[in-house]
Protein backbone atom coordinates (compact mmCIF):
# COMPACT_ATOMS: atom_id res chain seq x y z
CA UNK A 1 0.00 0.00 0.00
CA UNK A 2 2.91 2.71 0.64
CA UNK A 3 4.33 1.91 -2.95
CA UNK A 4 0.99 2.41 -4.34
CA UNK A 5 0.93 5.79 -2.42
CA UNK A 6 4.47 6.93 -3.43
CA UNK A 7 4.15 6.31 -7.12
CA UNK A 8 0.05 8.40 -6.62
CA UNK A 9 2.18 10.84 -4.96
CA UNK A 10 4.92 10.74 -8.24
CA UNK A 11 2.12 10.75 -10.89
CA UNK A 12 0.39 13.40 -9.60
CA UNK A 13 3.98 15.49 -9.63
CA UNK A 14 4.00 14.28 -12.94
CA UNK A 15 0.72 15.74 -13.97
CA UNK A 16 1.74 18.66 -12.57
CA UNK A 17 4.50 19.04 -15.08
CA UNK A 18 2.03 18.23 -17.77
CA UNK A 19 -0.31 21.22 -16.49
CA UNK A 20 2.55 23.41 -17.41
CA UNK A 21 2.64 22.50 -20.92
CA UNK A 22 -1.08 22.43 -21.26
CA UNK A 23 -1.07 26.43 -20.03
CA UNK A 24 2.02 27.39 -22.24
CA UNK A 25 -0.29 25.96 -25.74
CA UNK A 26 -3.42 27.26 -24.04
CA UNK A 27 -1.90 30.76 -23.01
CA UNK A 28 -0.94 31.18 -26.55
CA UNK A 29 2.90 31.04 -25.73
CA UNK A 30 3.14 27.67 -27.80
CA UNK A 31 1.57 25.88 -30.48
CA UNK A 32 0.32 21.87 -29.76
CA UNK A 33 2.40 21.12 -32.85
CA UNK A 34 5.60 22.51 -31.04
CA UNK A 35 4.91 19.38 -29.00
CA UNK A 36 7.10 17.64 -31.53
CA UNK A 37 10.08 19.67 -31.03
CA UNK A 38 10.31 18.34 -27.62
CA UNK A 39 9.69 14.61 -28.99
CA UNK A 40 12.24 14.42 -30.74
CA UNK A 41 14.63 15.73 -28.17
CA UNK A 42 13.58 12.95 -26.17
CA UNK A 43 13.63 10.50 -29.18
CA UNK A 44 16.86 11.24 -30.01
CA UNK A 45 18.97 13.06 -27.16
CA UNK A 46 17.51 12.17 -24.02
CA UNK A 47 16.03 8.28 -24.32
CA UNK A 48 19.79 7.22 -25.79
CA UNK A 49 20.99 9.02 -22.32
CA UNK A 50 18.40 6.87 -20.59
CA UNK A 51 19.42 3.73 -21.83
CA UNK A 52 23.40 4.15 -21.84
CA UNK A 53 23.03 5.18 -18.14
CA UNK A 54 21.52 2.62 -17.19
CA UNK A 55 24.09 0.02 -18.40
CA UNK A 56 26.32 2.07 -16.50
CA UNK A 57 26.69 -0.51 -13.90
CA UNK A 58 28.71 -3.02 -12.39
CA UNK A 59 28.55 -6.47 -13.75
CA UNK A 60 27.44 -8.48 -10.66
CA UNK A 61 25.42 -11.90 -10.98
CA UNK A 62 22.23 -10.41 -9.10
CA UNK A 63 22.00 -7.80 -11.93
CA UNK A 64 22.44 -10.39 -14.76
CA UNK A 65 20.36 -13.07 -13.24
CA UNK A 66 17.65 -9.85 -12.66
CA UNK A 67 18.03 -8.75 -16.29
CA UNK A 68 17.58 -12.04 -17.60
CA UNK A 69 14.37 -12.40 -15.47
CA UNK A 70 13.08 -9.26 -17.05
CA UNK A 71 13.71 -10.39 -20.58
CA UNK A 72 11.60 -13.44 -19.64
CA UNK A 73 9.12 -11.19 -18.16
CA UNK A 74 8.65 -8.91 -21.07
CA UNK A 75 8.56 -11.89 -23.70
CA UNK A 76 5.74 -13.01 -21.65
CA UNK A 77 3.78 -9.94 -21.33
CA UNK A 78 4.19 -9.34 -25.27
CA UNK A 79 2.67 -12.90 -26.18
CA UNK A 80 -0.09 -13.12 -23.70
CA UNK A 81 -1.30 -9.25 -24.51
CA UNK A 82 -0.79 -10.03 -28.47
CA UNK A 83 -2.99 -13.49 -28.06
CA UNK A 84 -5.20 -11.72 -26.04
CA UNK A 85 -5.70 -8.72 -28.22
CA UNK A 86 -6.34 -11.14 -31.58
CA UNK A 87 -9.22 -13.09 -29.36
CA UNK A 88 -11.00 -9.37 -28.50
CA UNK A 89 -10.08 -8.17 -32.30
CA UNK A 90 -12.08 -11.35 -33.28
CA UNK A 91 -15.09 -10.63 -31.78
CA UNK A 92 -14.80 -7.31 -32.00
CA UNK A 93 -14.80 -4.70 -34.94
CA UNK A 94 -12.04 -2.71 -33.48
CA UNK A 95 -9.12 -1.13 -35.33
CA UNK A 96 -5.95 -2.28 -35.84
CA UNK A 97 -4.71 1.44 -34.02
CA UNK A 98 -6.87 0.22 -31.40
CA UNK A 99 -5.49 -3.58 -30.83
CA UNK A 100 -1.85 -1.75 -31.33
CA UNK A 101 -2.44 0.31 -28.17
CA UNK A 102 -3.66 -2.29 -26.15
CA UNK A 103 -0.56 -4.23 -26.95
CA UNK A 104 1.97 -1.56 -26.80
CA UNK A 105 2.62 0.45 -23.45
CA UNK A 106 4.27 3.85 -22.45
CA UNK A 107 7.10 1.84 -20.50
CA UNK A 108 9.58 4.42 -21.47
CA UNK A 109 8.86 8.13 -21.18
CA UNK A 110 6.03 7.27 -18.08
CA UNK A 111 7.58 4.52 -16.81
CA UNK A 112 11.15 5.24 -16.83
CA UNK A 113 10.48 8.24 -14.36
CA UNK A 114 8.29 6.55 -12.39
CA UNK A 115 10.51 3.49 -11.41
CA UNK A 116 13.36 6.46 -10.79
CA UNK A 117 11.17 8.45 -8.58
CA UNK A 118 9.05 5.52 -6.49
CA UNK A 119 11.70 2.52 -6.75
CA UNK A 120 15.37 4.81 -6.96
CA UNK A 121 17.83 4.93 -10.27
CA UNK A 122 19.61 2.22 -9.95
CA UNK A 123 16.05 -0.13 -11.36
CA UNK A 124 15.99 1.64 -14.43
CA UNK A 125 18.33 -0.55 -15.63
CA UNK A 126 15.79 -3.25 -15.54
CA UNK A 127 13.42 -0.97 -17.65
CA UNK A 128 15.53 -2.15 -20.70
CA UNK A 129 14.95 -5.42 -21.05
CA UNK A 130 10.91 -4.29 -21.25
CA UNK A 131 12.48 -1.87 -23.56
CA UNK A 132 14.24 -4.12 -26.00
CA UNK A 133 11.34 -6.82 -26.53
CA UNK A 134 8.63 -3.65 -26.75
CA UNK A 135 10.96 -2.06 -29.53
CA UNK A 136 11.66 -5.00 -31.75
CA UNK A 137 8.30 -5.58 -31.24
CA UNK A 138 6.28 -2.33 -32.46
CA UNK A 139 8.91 -1.92 -35.44
CA UNK A 140 7.90 -5.28 -36.80
CA UNK A 141 5.00 -6.24 -35.89
CA UNK A 142 3.59 -3.41 -34.50
CA UNK A 143 3.91 -1.46 -37.44
CA UNK A 144 2.85 -4.14 -39.94
CA UNK A 145 -0.23 -4.07 -37.85
CA UNK A 146 -0.79 -0.20 -37.49
CA UNK A 147 -0.03 -0.40 -41.53
CA UNK A 148 -1.93 -3.13 -42.68
CA UNK A 149 0.90 -3.93 -44.31
CA UNK A 150 2.77 -7.62 -44.02
CA UNK A 151 5.94 -6.17 -45.08
CA UNK A 152 8.53 -6.11 -42.64
CA UNK A 153 10.76 -3.14 -42.51
CA UNK A 154 13.95 -4.46 -40.31
CA UNK A 155 15.83 -1.51 -41.54
CA UNK A 156 13.97 0.99 -39.88
CA UNK A 157 14.01 -1.17 -36.69
CA UNK A 158 18.28 -1.97 -37.07
CA UNK A 159 18.60 2.01 -37.82
CA UNK A 160 17.07 3.34 -34.88
CA UNK A 161 19.01 5.50 -32.62
CA UNK A 162 17.69 3.58 -29.44
CA UNK A 163 17.89 -0.01 -30.80
CA UNK A 164 21.73 0.78 -31.88
CA UNK A 165 22.42 2.55 -28.22
CA UNK A 166 21.08 -0.40 -26.56
CA UNK A 167 23.11 -2.67 -28.09
CA UNK A 168 26.07 0.00 -27.18
CA UNK A 169 24.79 -0.31 -23.98
CA UNK A 170 24.78 -4.21 -23.29
CA UNK A 171 28.24 -4.24 -24.45
CA UNK A 172 29.64 -1.93 -22.13
CA UNK A 173 27.66 -3.50 -19.25
CA UNK A 174 28.87 -7.02 -20.21
CA UNK A 175 32.47 -5.78 -21.18
CA UNK A 176 32.57 -3.72 -17.82
CA UNK A 177 33.37 -0.93 -19.13
CA UNK A 178 32.53 2.91 -17.60
CA UNK A 179 32.65 6.08 -19.58
CA UNK A 180 35.41 8.60 -19.00
CA UNK A 181 34.02 10.45 -16.23
CA UNK A 182 33.09 14.22 -17.81
CA UNK A 183 31.10 11.95 -20.42
CA UNK A 184 29.16 10.03 -18.07
CA UNK A 185 28.02 13.03 -16.20
CA UNK A 186 26.72 14.80 -19.22
CA UNK A 187 24.79 11.47 -19.58
CA UNK A 188 23.68 11.42 -16.47
CA UNK A 189 22.20 14.45 -16.29
CA UNK A 190 20.62 14.41 -19.52
CA UNK A 191 18.78 11.29 -18.25
CA UNK A 192 17.43 13.38 -15.54
CA UNK A 193 15.56 15.66 -18.29
CA UNK A 194 13.15 12.16 -19.39
CA UNK A 195 9.92 13.06 -16.78
CA UNK A 196 9.78 16.95 -16.92
CA UNK A 197 10.75 17.38 -20.48
CA UNK A 198 7.94 13.90 -21.43
CA UNK A 199 4.89 15.20 -19.42
CA UNK A 200 5.50 18.79 -20.69
CA UNK A 201 5.35 17.35 -24.18
CA UNK A 202 2.60 15.26 -23.48
CA UNK A 203 0.69 18.40 -21.86
CA UNK A 204 1.34 20.39 -24.84
CA UNK A 205 -0.36 17.32 -26.78
CA UNK A 206 -3.28 17.58 -24.37
CA UNK A 207 -3.78 21.41 -24.94
CA UNK A 208 -4.25 20.79 -28.98
CA UNK A 209 -6.63 18.22 -28.66
CA UNK A 210 -10.71 18.53 -27.49
CA UNK A 211 -10.84 16.61 -24.25
CA UNK A 212 -15.08 16.22 -24.92
CA UNK A 213 -13.37 14.28 -27.64
CA UNK A 214 -11.52 11.68 -25.14
CA UNK A 215 -14.52 11.64 -22.65
CA UNK A 216 -17.67 11.39 -25.11
CA UNK A 217 -16.48 8.25 -26.60
CA UNK A 218 -17.92 4.97 -25.06
CA UNK A 219 -15.15 2.96 -26.54
CA UNK A 220 -12.50 4.87 -25.08
CA UNK A 221 -13.91 3.91 -21.72
CA UNK A 222 -13.77 0.07 -22.80
CA UNK A 223 -10.26 0.31 -24.17
CA UNK A 224 -8.71 1.99 -20.76
CA UNK A 225 -10.37 -0.81 -19.02
CA UNK A 226 -9.14 -3.55 -20.84
CA UNK A 227 -5.34 -1.46 -21.21
CA UNK A 228 -5.18 -0.63 -17.04
CA UNK A 229 -7.15 -3.08 -15.35
CA UNK A 230 -7.67 -6.31 -17.39
CA UNK A 231 -4.59 -6.60 -19.29
CA UNK A 232 -2.57 -6.09 -16.34
CA UNK A 233 -4.65 -8.01 -13.53
CA UNK A 234 -4.37 -11.07 -16.16
CA UNK A 235 -0.56 -10.69 -16.12
CA UNK A 236 -0.19 -10.38 -12.02
CA UNK A 237 -1.77 -14.10 -11.97
CA UNK A 238 0.32 -15.59 -14.76
CA UNK A 239 3.06 -13.88 -12.06
CA UNK A 240 1.28 -15.73 -9.61
CA UNK A 241 0.43 -19.33 -10.66
CA UNK A 242 3.76 -19.61 -12.78
CA UNK A 243 5.70 -18.57 -9.28
CA UNK A 244 7.77 -16.10 -11.04
CA UNK A 245 6.95 -13.93 -8.24
CA UNK A 246 9.56 -15.74 -6.36
CA UNK A 247 12.51 -15.90 -9.04
CA UNK A 248 13.74 -12.90 -7.96
CA UNK A 249 15.63 -11.86 -5.14
CA UNK A 250 14.29 -8.05 -5.27
CA UNK A 251 10.45 -8.29 -5.60
CA UNK A 252 10.64 -4.68 -7.25
CA UNK A 253 12.33 -5.99 -10.30
CA UNK A 254 9.06 -7.77 -11.30
CA UNK A 255 7.42 -4.44 -9.94
CA UNK A 256 9.16 -2.72 -13.33
CA UNK A 257 7.36 -5.16 -14.95
CA UNK A 258 4.06 -5.07 -14.08
CA UNK A 259 4.31 -1.41 -14.08
CA UNK A 260 5.20 -1.67 -17.87
CA UNK A 261 2.12 -3.88 -18.40
CA UNK A 262 -0.07 -1.71 -16.20
CA UNK A 263 0.71 1.97 -18.65
CA UNK A 264 -1.35 3.61 -20.59
CA UNK A 265 -0.76 2.98 -24.44
CA UNK A 266 2.23 3.84 -26.42
CA UNK A 267 3.05 7.38 -27.69
CA UNK A 268 4.50 5.54 -30.09
CA UNK A 269 2.08 3.97 -31.83
CA UNK A 270 0.56 7.93 -32.32
CA UNK A 271 3.93 8.78 -34.08
CA UNK A 272 3.40 5.11 -36.31
CA UNK A 273 -0.08 5.91 -37.26
CA UNK A 274 0.90 9.09 -38.36
CA UNK A 275 3.98 7.98 -40.35
CA UNK A 276 1.73 5.32 -42.27
CA UNK A 277 -1.64 7.62 -42.27
CA UNK A 278 -3.74 5.41 -40.49
CA UNK A 279 -6.65 6.70 -37.50
CA UNK A 280 -3.73 8.86 -35.75
CA UNK A 281 -6.10 10.89 -34.47
CA UNK A 282 -7.84 8.06 -32.52
CA UNK A 283 -4.60 6.60 -31.65
CA UNK A 284 -3.85 10.35 -29.84
CA UNK A 285 -7.54 10.37 -28.48
CA UNK A 286 -6.61 6.60 -26.86
CA UNK A 287 -3.27 7.57 -25.53
CA UNK A 288 -4.67 10.72 -23.86
CA UNK A 289 -7.86 9.32 -22.17
CA UNK A 290 -5.34 6.28 -20.79
CA UNK A 291 -2.67 8.75 -19.04
CA UNK A 292 -5.28 10.47 -17.50
CA UNK A 293 -7.34 7.12 -16.08
CA UNK A 294 -4.27 5.63 -15.06
CA UNK A 295 -3.07 8.35 -12.24
CA UNK A 296 -5.83 6.27 -10.57
CA UNK A 297 -5.38 2.64 -11.81
CA UNK A 298 -1.77 2.27 -11.66
CA UNK A 299 -1.19 2.87 -7.75
CA UNK A 300 -4.17 0.35 -7.40
CA UNK A 301 -2.93 -2.62 -9.51
CA UNK A 302 0.56 -1.72 -7.97
CA UNK A 303 -0.87 -2.39 -4.63
CA UNK A 304 -3.03 -5.29 -5.07
CA UNK A 305 0.35 -6.97 -6.73
CA UNK A 306 2.16 -5.96 -3.64
CA UNK A 307 -0.52 -7.17 -1.57
CA UNK A 308 -0.81 -10.28 -3.72
CA UNK A 309 3.00 -11.64 -3.30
Amino acid sequence: MELGLLLGKEIIVMLLMALLGLLTVRAGLLKAADSKILSVVLVYLVMPCVILNAFQVKVTEARTKGLAIGFIAAILIHVVFIGITLIVGRFTKISNVMKASLIFTNSGNLIIPLVTGALGAEMVFYTCAYTIIQMILMWTYGVTLIGEDKRVDWKRLLSNVNFIIIIIGMILFGCGIQLPGMVDNVISRMSSLIGPLSMIMIGMMVGGIELKKVFVNKSNYIFCILRLIIYPLIIICLFKITGMTKWADDQNLLIVSVLAAAAPSAASVTNISQIVGKNSEQAATLNIASLLLCTITLPLIISLYVFMI
